[in-house]
């Protein structure tokens, strides 16, 4: 009985020992099957992983195709402008030179009438060119800037200077409130914004005055420009700097030009990193500002007199003795015609050939002289003018004039201590310079 009784126990034990033998293989059935569903999701999810890597990889190609494209396509389109520039601004550049001849002649209220059309067409013509080369210049990336101490004094009596004929002649006053302050700038961009914001300005006001001046705020100087025009609503505001945008009432100014003035002033206070603002109350006038951080923190305000009266007069060119070269011939025809409607005694000059016979038999030095810079056969302006200054030995005042606008070729012309008129030349700005530079003694240098 008792080996009996212990067979059982020992059959009882191996049936437990059998149970968690049983139970472990089925555990590890379970585990081995678990594993072999992990596998197969992973070998599953590795495939999908690999087809979204090689998607991705094709559209990262074709995104940077299409980038490359774009850029090329934005290269050629300043290529063909820089070179569609000269060859439209020539011609433009003849035809606002003879318009202007043409209105300093007495020809009748009639004819008179029809001169001031074409005037103002081609001025039209003028800002819109030079508004689309700017602006593809700065979509385009390839606008440099030269970013420096900027001399605030000089920079608005400059802009007094170049703009009180344009505001005279809208029958407006015009105050500059000089400034002693130095700012971290461009000069050449930040002349720009302001000259935009000074336009502007004359374009939609009346009656009344412009003010140009700064106001200090804590580190940065707020250079801003104050019209008494029409004003621009509070929910127009946010569109001014639009291209193709012109906000505010119908009125003065709604039928020239495309809105693209402001909008050039957006794009190139971006790339110089300065704030723009804009305030305006209907009615009484509006204000736009342009912030730009402060070197010199002491600011000396002088209030420079109102323009009210035409500061250039004819009598201040009679007589005055031009060289005047040009290799083109309409453009040279044109700037002869509207100097000696002012009196002036002007000698053209179209050719290295012509040149050089006049260089050879002048005895009598020029009052002064103007250049196109890119005359043809290996010639150019600054070579010429400084050819004619060590021949008669004479500090000759001389600048030189081109449809070429590159930031090369004016710190080049910089360089040389000369300055330089863009074609197509401003009368005023042309006639405004004779005078200025016949008043300025010129260092001679041998």
């Amino acid at each position: 009985m008792e080996d009996e009784a212990a067979l059982r126990n020992q059959i009882a034990k191996l049936q437990k020992i059998n149970q968690v033998l049983m139970d472990r293989v089925e555990r590890s059935t379970d585990w081995q099957g678990s594993a072999f569903s992990l596998f197969q999701a992973a070998t599953v999810l590795e495939g999908q992983v690999a087809q979204r890597t090689a998607a991705l990889r094709s559209a990262i190609e074709e995104l940077r195709h299409a980038k490359e494209v774009a850029e090329q396509a934005n290269l050629s389109k300043t290529r063909f402008l820089a070179a569609a520039s000269h060859d439209l601004l020539q011609p433009l550049n003849a035809a606002k030179l003879f318009s202007a001849a043409l209105s300093e002649r007495d020809i009748g209220d009639t004819n008179e009438v029809l001169v001031t059309g074409i005037t103002e067409a081609l001025d039209s013509i003028d800002g819109l060119l030079r508004a689309l080369f700017e602006i593809s210049k700065l979509d385009a990336g390839v606008m440099v800037t030269e970013v420096g101490d900027v001399p605030l004094g000089p920079l608005l009596a400059r802009i007094h200077r170049e703009y009180a004929p344009q505001v005279i002649k809208a029958g407006l006053e015009f105050h500059v409130v000089s400034c002693s302050a130095v700012v971290k700038s461009d000069a050449t961009l930040l002349t720009r914004i302001l000259w935009n914001f000074v336009s502007n300005a004359i374009r939609y006001t009346e009656k009344g005055r412009i003010l140009l001046g700064c106001r200090r705020r804590g580190a940065m100087v707020a250079i801003e420009v104050w019209d008494s025009g029409l004003g621009i609503p509070e929910d127009e505001l946010d569109d001014v700097f639009q291209e193709f945008k012109q906000v505010g009432p119908p009125g003065k100014g709604r039928d020239k030009g495309l809105g693209l003035g402001l909008a050039i002033v957006e794009r190139i206070a971006k790339l110089l990193g300065h704030p723009l603002r804009v305030r305006s109350w209907m009615g009484k006038g509006s204000v736009f500002s342009v912030e730009v951080p402060l070197v010199a923190r002491s600011i000396y305000i002088e209030e420079l007199p109102p323009v009210m009266a035409d500061p250039i007069r004819k009598s201040d060119l009679f007589g005055v003795r031009v060289v005047a070269m040009d290799d083109d011939r309409h453009g040279l025809a044109a700037l002869n015609e509207l100097l000696c409607a002012w009196g002036c005694q002007v000698t053209r000059l179209k050719s290295k050939a012509e040149f050089e016979r006049w260089l050879a038999y002048v005895a009598e030095a020029p009052d002064i002289f103007i250049a196109d810079y890119h005359l043809g056969e290996g010639v150019d302006g600054i070579g010429v003018i400084e050819r004619t200054r060590s021949r008669l030995a004479r500090p000759i005042p001389a600048f030189i004039i081109s449809s070429d606008r590159s930031a090369d070729l004016k710190a080049h012309v910089r360089n040389n201590g000369l300055r330089m008129l863009e074609k197509p030349i401003q009368p005023s700005k042309l006639r405004a310079l004779l005078a200025h530079m016949l008043k300025s003694p010129v260092p001679y240098r041998q």
